[in-house]
């Protein structure tokens, strides 16, 4: 739970249901995957004020991109608008020409337009009025941070190289995809609306504090809807995997991002009629990752570190986000256990092994930070890719998609469809304030549509019936 000073109304929740919240410390030893000794915090703290440049210098790039500034001189690949007979078409820089100082010849770019072939390429004086800024589209987080490292000019000995992965792997963790997948221009445009303050946890979970808020409420569990259709004579229907058919003027789809992309022919659920076509476009735009994490219980503690967070680096991007962050449960909780987190690439690769096989190498990961360890007495293997109820754990911003893509995803299908979950708040994506305020979002847009009385819902009847 992020800002929990800055407003963040979890916060507040937490506080008025009587919810603990452990706040959480900046500070993350960081063990060299290479022997598993700690490393210098010189080179922690180098490694990481480079990356923070890295970031910062996509930022100012991307900026540029989209800049008149960068039309007065162009470099090739640059992506304009040129104005051609009264219409501007999307091109690309694909060559240039310099001044050569003497007045005798002009500097000169050579553009591709889009969808045409060569012989359409054409040569343009600098600075020209025809040529406008077209922000880059299609590049990859992972692309532009590669891109800024080899512009920095930076050498890094093998341990700054696992370090630099290291943070790599974290940002992936944020993302819960490979950085490949991420857009470079959007993948942040969630974070003007962040919430100042304090990170903490819930010792008791999330678990806590939904408990507490449902207290009296009529839920229905085990019941898995596979068909939700619109009734001819008005009103919606919710069909059920045991052919229950639950009956009701509106319906608030809460479902993860990743079930809603699931296509009906793979198991996913059946719209009646289907989805407008802008909100399908939308969710095959957003990106659904994978995060997943390995419980480790023990019968006491044996790793030195107090702090919350403990890290281990490793040498390549395809086993950087292998085991590499450690949550200390111990801190918070007094209990002798162990979070180990899997992200980008790695967490896929999980989801293929099977639980001894998972936790060997889990055990193997701190054997090289600690020496011995003891045997877990007990391990939790999370699997969200493959989870049928979630197909993944929360959203990004995939290359191609932009943050209104959420708002699509949250727009309402006539009075009757509506949408919630963290996949529908472009303010707050991928988090879980994000799901909550959609969802007070949601029940305002239904109480204004449907200002009588909320009945009690009628009883579920057989499918056939009308």
């Amino acid at each position: 739970l992020m800002g929990v000073q800055g407003g963040n109304p979890l916060a507040a929740l937490c506080r008025q249901h009587g919810v603990a919240m452990h706040r959480l410390s900046n500070a993350c030893p960081l063990h060299d995957g290479s022997g598993g000794k700690l490393l210098p915090p010189e080179t922690d703290a180098q490694v990481e004020q480079l990356f923070n440049l890295l970031l910062d210098e996509a930022g100012k790039e991307r900026e540029a991109e989209g800049s008149e500034a960068a039309l007065l001189d162009p470099h090739v690949g640059l992506e304009v608008q040129v104005l051609w007979h009264g219409k501007w078409y999307r091109a690309k820089v694909v060559d240039r020409v310099n001044a050569n100082g003497r007045g005798k010849a002009e500097a000169r770019a050579l553009v591709h337009y889009d969808g045409f072939n060569d012989r359409y390429n054409e040569w343009i004086v600098l600075p020209s009025d025809r040529l406008k800024p077209a922000k880059a589209r299609g590049q990859d987080l992972g692309q532009a941070l590669e891109r800024q490292l080899k512009r920095s000019g930076a050498v890094l000995d093998a341990a700054g190289r696992r370090a630099m992965h290291w943070h790599l792997a974290n940002l992936e963790f944020a993302c819960a995809a490979d950085l490949n997948s991420v857009s470079a221009e959007h993948w942040d445009q969630d974070d003007v609306n962040e919430y100042d303050g304090d990170h903490v946890v819930l010792p008791e979970g999330y678990g806590a504090l939904l408990q507490r808020m449902a207290a009296g409420l009529a839920i229905e569990y085990g019941t898995v809807v596979t068909s939700v259709e619109a009734r001819p004579g008005g009103g919606m229907r919710a069909v059920t995997r045991g052919g229950v058919v639950h009956h009701a003027n509106a319906i608030v789809m809460t479902v993860p991002l990743g079930v809603l992309k699931r296509p009906e022919r793979d198991g996913g659920i059946r719209f009646t009629p289907p989805l407008p076509a802008p909100k399908l476009a939308a969710l095959e735009r957003l990106g659904f990752g994978v995060l997943n994490k390995v419980a480790l219980f023990f019968e006491e503690t044996f790793w030195p570190h107090t702090t919350d967070f403990f890290g281990r680096t490793a040498a390549n991007k395809s086993e950087r986000g292998s085991f590499f962050l450690f949550f200390n449960v111990h801190a918070c909780t007094g209990r002798p256990v162990i979070l180990a987190l899997m992200a980008g690439s790695a967490a896929k690769s999980l989801e293929e092994l099977e639980d001894d096989e998972v936790t060997e190498r889990a055990l193997e990961a701190l054997r090289q930070m600690f020496g011995q360890v003891p045997q877990p007495t007990r391990v939790i293997v999370t699997r969200w890719g493959a989870d049928e109820f979630s197909y993944g754990s929360y959203s990004f911003v995939g290359v191609g998609a932009t943050g209104a893509d959420y708002s699509t995803v949250a727009e309402p299908v006539g009075k009757e469809l509506y949408f919630a979950g963290e996949h529908t708040s472009e303010e707050h994506p991928a988090t879980v304030v994000g799901a909550y305020l959609s969802g007070l979002t949601a029940a305002r847009a239904v109480a204004k549509d449907w200002p009588q009385s909320l009945s009690t819902p009628g009883r579920p009847t057989p499918v056939g019936t009308k």
